[in-house]
Parts: structure tokens; C-alpha cells; sequence
């Protein structure tokens, strides 16, 4: 039997009725109705519950607008042929699946910028899906299409000449994946750097306060075909970007933190976890980029609970598993269960909480150094539940020391009750 394409089957087909219950009349006021198809939905409900429809299909790694196209025709093409029931939805979902998957890779460039001045020479850098390059001066092949004008409307205080210029090339099916993707390089490629230059440490701001990373993204992003030519006019602005904030210059400690992310990136590949590093350092930049460190603090905890693997666990597990790699229990306990609180009064009153800064650095100096443990781990041990259980082993000597007492005599055991077995 061919797997379902939703994660549930009976959630679909209760959706799927109810969009049916959507389709309008002549007398419907307003409507939602789609080029090319003769069905309509009146627009009250429709759009509700075609976003949790959409979050009920399991497609494979699709963008998020190849995948809202698809759920439209499908919906839309199933009520014009009267069949709008979870099975013909699905069929139609599983053609234009296979329709995209079998779109050839194009090439893309991903033209933006990095907060980094008085650069020497082009950089290139090579993760595992990107060739990033970066230099002082714009590259001519974009300059045509290029809107300089675009960013500085928008952000009229922004300095241009404090950025350099990057080039993000990447392969994919269509520009939709194509910008997604580039920026996720991007982000992991910067999440190392900052990683590297940020120290951790404390750090409390009097005014408005600086972003806690040292390069990051010019706020504007543009997608390039690789002739030199626009790939869409779609503009990708940054969420997370700044006015306020610093600009890198040009080091020797920039160097060295570019040859880190060479070696780095090479023990990560031998580690077979790139997509999981590539979502820790992607998150790591998001929350460094942004001035917010009310908004930063929540982000790292986010972080620290996928390094721990306890997304669904409570934060007494989290604590625990982060105790870990660290020789002082007492104080680092004290730390974690103070930002724990923190992030409670955060999530759970929706109240700004003061010391935001002094606790977001507090958490990231714990996260820079998890995250190389993490990754020593997962050269040894593959499995997640493999890493949960190793996590979970007891952290002090003596604890320990009964462990292995336990463990010992019970493989005594299971030795006598072989033997006795055997001549029986």
C-alpha cells in the first residue's frame, strides 16, 4: 500500500469536508476563486482551514509557496470535477510532487552583504551546498539589475560602504528554493564566524543596544540568475536586521575565523549531522543578528533545547543534560535555573524582564561551548536516543561509580543465568 501523503489521515479528510462546506454560491459576498477553475470558496473559513490542511501533508523538502500552490490546484481542481474528498486531493498532491521533483537544478546567485569593511581580496568560502564569495566591490555580472537606491530608502541611516559584497551560488528547482536555500548557507557560514569571534562573557549596554554578533547580513537580498540577469523581482528583506550595530573591520582574527569555518566544516561532514549544524548555526545567527535581546535570550534558550535534544521534555531535563559538559555543577545549575526562570516570566506573562543582555550573553557563553560537545558526541554516537541516553547517565564520580557497580553486577547475573541455562 503507497504511504499516505498526510501526517494524518483523518485530520485531512475532516478538512477536506469542511473546505467542501466552503464552496460558494452566486450569492456569496466574498469569494476566493482561482484563474483556470470554475469553483469558488467563500473566504471565511477557507483560508483558516487551508492552512492547517497545509500543514497536514507530508511533502518532502519543498518550499513553502511550491507547496501552497500545490495544495491550491489540488483543492481547487478537485472541486471542479466534483470528486473534493482526501483521497483525489492527494492524488493530485502526489503528481504535483513528482511534477516538481522532476524539474531540473538551475543555478542561482544570491546577491547581498556582510558587515565587514576594508577587505583586501576575494574570499571564498565552500560549505556543502554553497560557493560563497566575498568582496569589497560589487560584482560587475549584477550590476545592471541591481537597485541600489532600494535599501537606503528603506533604511535611510544604513552606511552601504560598511558592507561587503557577497555572492551566494547555489543549485535548485526553482527561485523559491533557490533564495531559501543560499540564505540558509549563509546563515550557517555566519553562525560559525560569529561563533568564533564572539567571546561570550557579559556585556550590559547603556542606550540602544548593539546586536550581540560581529558580521552580520545587509537587510536587503536579491536573486540573480547566473548571466546577470534578475530571476524574480521578488525581494528577500531580513527580519532580524538593524540600523544600530557594528561593522567588522577586516582582521587577521576574520582570516582565522574563516579558516575555523573551513576545518569546522570539514569535522561536521565526518559527523554525517550537516543539516542538524546547518539548523544550530542558522538559529545561532538569527539570534545573535537581531538588537532585541529580550527576543535573542528566547531564541538561545530555543537553541539550547534543540543542542539537548529535549524540544518536548521539560526544562529540569534540559538543565541536566547541559550539566553535563560542565566542571562547576553548583553555579552553572544556579545559571540555568535563573534563566530558566527568565525565560518563563518571558513566555508565560509576556512581560519585558530586565538584565535581558547580561542574561542572553550568560546563556550564550554556555551554548558556544555545548555546541563543540555536542559535536564530539556525534562523531562517536549516531542515533539520537543513543545521544539522549548518553546524556542522561549520571554526572557526578560517585554516581557514576553505582552505576557501573549496578551494571556490573547485573552482567554477573545475566553470565550465571547463561550458564546455568546451558546445562540445564
Amino acid at each position: 500500500m503507497a504511504k499516505s501523503i498526510w501526517k494524518d489521515d483523518a485530520t485531512a479528510k475532516e478538512l477536506i469536508s469542511r473546505v467542501s462546506q466552503c464552496q460558494s454560491n452566486q450569492s456569496s459576498i466574498m469569494k476566493i476563486s482561482q484563474q483556470n477553475y470554475k469553483s469558488s470558496f467563500d473566504s471565511f473559513e477557507f483560508s483558516h482551514y487551508m492552512s492547517l490542511l497545509r500543514e497536514n501533508i507530508k511533502f518532502g523538502d519543498f518550499p513553502n509557496n511550491v507547496r501552497d500552490q500545490a495544495l491550491t490546484i489540488a483543492i481547487f481542481k478537485s472541486a471542479d470535477e466534483g470528486k473534493l474528498n482526501s483521497g483525489f486531493v492527494s492524488g493530485i498532491l502526489k503528481q504535483e510532487e513528482a511534477k516538481y521533483l522532476a524539474k531540473p537544478f538551475k543555478d542561482f546567485c544570491l546577491v547581498t552583504g556582510i558587515s565587514v569593511n576594508c577587505l583586501k581580496s576575494r574570499l571564498k568560502i565552500r560549505t556543502e551546498l554553497a560557493e560563497i564569495s566575498i568582496s569589497k566591490g560589487f560584482p560587475k555580472t549584477f550590476k545592471s539589475d541591481y537597485d541600489f537606491g532600494h535599501a537606503e530608502k528603506t533604511y535611510p541611516n544604513i552606511n552601504s560602504g560598511s558592507f561587503s559584497w557577497v555572492v551566494v551560488k547555489v543549485s535548485a528547482r526553482c527561485f523559491h528554493s533557490g533564495a531559501n536555500l543560499a540564505l540558509e548557507e549563509l546563515n550557517y557560514f555566519l553562525g560559525v564566524i560569529n561563533h568564533y569571534l564572539v567571546s561570550g562573557g557579559r556585556r550590559q549596554s547603556f542606550g540602544m543596544t548593539d546586536p550581540i554578533s560581529k558580521v552580520r547580513k545587509y537587510p536587503l537580498h536579491y536573486l540573480f540568475n547566473p548571466d546577470g540577469s534578475l530571476a524574480t523581482e521578488l525581494r528577500w528583506y531580513e527580519p532580524y536586521f538593524s540600523q544600530e550595530g557594528p561593522t567588522y573591520h577586516y582582521d587577521q582574527s576574520f582570516k582565522d575565523a574563516c579558516k575555523h569555518f573551513r576545518k569546522l566544516h570539514k569535522t561536521i561532514l565526518k559527523s554525517n549531522r550537516y543539516r542538524f549544524f546547518k539548523t544550530v548555526f542558522g538559529r545561532l545567527t538569527d539570534a545573535l543578528e537581531t538588537n532585541d535581546m529580550q527576543k535573542a535570550f528566547l531564541s538561545l534558550w530555543s537553541l539550547l533545547e534543540k543542542l539537548t535534544f529535549t524540544q518536548k521534555d521539560n526544562y529540569t531535563t534540559t538543565i541536566n543534560r547541559t550539566l553535563v559538559l560542565f566542571k562547576d555543577k553548583f553555579i552553572v545549575n544556579q545559571d540555568l535555573e535563573l534563566l530558566r526562570q527568565k525565560r518563563n516570566i518571558a513566555i508565560h506573562s509576556g512581560e519585558q524582564f530586565e538584565q535581558s543582555e547580561e542574561y542572553a550573553y550568560m546563556l550564550y557563553s554556555y551554548i558556544r561551548h555545548y555546541i563543540f560537545f555536542i559535536l564530539k558526541i556525534m562523531l562517536k554516537v549516531r542515533l539520537d536516543d543513543d545521544i539522549k541516553s548518553l546524556l542522561d547517565l549520571p554526572i557526578t564520580s560517585s554516581k557514576i561509580q553505582e552505576y557501573e557497580d549496578a551494571l556490573d553486577k547485573q552482567l554477573k547475573q545475566v553470565y550465571l543465568l547463561k550458564e546455568l541455562i546451558k546445562f540445564s
